[in-house]
């Protein structure tokens, strides 16, 4: 990893150039490939410039096709594995939260991305949103 950055929330155009200036740029060299998705604020002038003059090309994704990511048909079948042995997971999750002392805040995300009921899910594990 050449110029890691971490921050909390969503990212956008101010965001991205603070860290390509501040942080990704300084690290580059001239003749370097930039590989970029189609993210609005990659596509931006402002966000080409910096890099062109650094002396680097910019080189865009093709769109993103979840048939080419095998990552995707993991997550799909993972997700309806646990659907279908979802009253099996609310036994077992209890005792995990307890065990890891995981927050109550993580369960929603969790039962987001499992795209299930968050209100029969937390009246199961008796917790509440």
């Amino acid at each position: 990893m050449v110029a890691p950055f971490c921050y909390t929330s969503t990212c956008n155009c101010l965001l991205f150039n603070f860290w390509l200036e501040k942080t990704l740029i300084p690290e580059l060299k001239a003749g370097q490939v930039l590989i970029r998705d189609k993210a609005t604020f990659h596509k931006l002038r402002t966000t080409h410039e910096p890099i062109k003059k650094a002396g680097c090309e910019i080189l865009f994704l093709s769109p993103y096709s979840p048939d080419l990511n095998p990552i995707e048909t993991f997550w799909a079948n993972f997700k309806k594995i646990v659907a279908s042995n979802f009253s099996k997971f609310l036994l077992l999750l209890k005792p995990l939260i307890i065990r890891f002392q995981a927050t109550s805040y993580v369960i929603p995300y969790f039962i987001k991305f499992l795209s299930l009921s968050r209100e029969v899910t937390f009246r199961g594990l008796g917790m509440q949103t």
